[in-house]
């Protein structure tokens, strides 16, 4: 009888394969839409330093987009790059490569909605991490040492993607997923793995442009707009000229006071001299002059 208890644990347990073609089918057709929701993400990313770059104008020039494309890599997207590098291959190869062979599998959809809701907890150490040590070891740091970031980054991210196959299939997770999505129908079973994966991408892509904002404190000529640095010109070229007026003032002022200061040591050294001193009636006490 359909509800017993047989028939709920028969829901924990895959179908394998052969029962999910159909709805793995569908999924495989709409994987594109994770990449267009990070190149969305992206592409707006990429123009907001374009516009703070030229303020407004030109924004569609190629180099400037490239320009703009490589500081969002070296700064606020460094985290975002780290981790869909390895997280993005990863997840794609745990679901359509692992297992496929296998007849006790789930059904990609269900590995779909599991992996990617799983890896909302799981990607969390980057982001702490990034918080933590972006700016330290990597912000206007040397060549070698924003490398040897970039390397420990991806293994924290590799180990958080191994963690993650651990609890979903290990501990369980796929098995509840499973019986949750068994109990809808086909469509909405494709609806969820399809729509998942895209929102899990922008929450994660998302917390990590922030905290590449957080921790990144790069000067780059780029992100100064010409207004800004004409402006900034003109104010040390009038600091210049108003510092050149300064030491002329101050050579004037020496010069007109050159012959008060050598009559000043003159009269010092006068005062100074043992003529001056007997003249001023400087002797020693009980001290009398004998005559002849």
């Amino acid at each position: 009888m359909p509800g017993t208890a047989p028939d709920a644990w028969a829901a924990l347990l895959p179908r394998g394969p052969q029962g999910c073609s159909q709805e793995d089918a569908a999924l495989a057709r709409w994987t594109f839409l994770r990449y267009c929701v990070l190149g969305l993400i992206l592409l707006w990313r990429v123009c907001r330093l374009r516009r703070k770059a030229e303020d407004g104008e030109a924004q569609c020039c190629l180099k400037g987009i490239l320009d703009a494309s490589c500081l969002f890599v070296r700064t606020e997207g460094v985290g975002l790059v780290i981790y869909f590098s390895v997280s993005a291959v990863m997840d794609n190869a745990a679901i359509f490569v692992f297992g496929r062979g296998d007849e006790a599998g789930f059904c990609e959809t269900v590995k779909a909605v599991s992996l990617y809701s799983m890896a909302l907890v799981t990607f969390l150490p980057n982001v702490l991490l990034g918080i933590r040590l972006q700016e330290t070891c990597y912000d206007k740091r040397s060549c070698g040492v924003k490398c040897v970031f970039i390397l420990f980054m991806a293994i924290i991210t590799a180990v958080s993607f191994v963690v993650r196959l651990w609890l979903v299939y290990n501990e369980g997770y796929a098995s509840l997923v499973n019986l949750r999505l068994e109990s809808l129908s086909l469509r909405w079973r494709v609806a969820l793995s399809v729509g998942v994966p895209p929102l899990v991408d922008g929450i994660q892509s998302t917390m990590l442009i922030l905290t590449g904002q957080h921790s990144c404190h790069l000067t780059c000529p780029l992100l100064i707009k010409p207004s800004v640095a004409q402006h900034l010109l003109a104010e040390m070229e009038t600091i210049k000229k108003q510092m050149m007026t300064l030491e002329k003032q101050n050579k004037q002022l020496i010069e007109m006071n050159e012959p008060l200061i050598e009559k000043l040591n003159t009269r010092t050294t006068k005062e100074k001299s043992p003529d001056a001193r007997k003249s001023a009636g400087c002797f020693p006490t009980g001290f009398t002059m004998s005559t002849g």
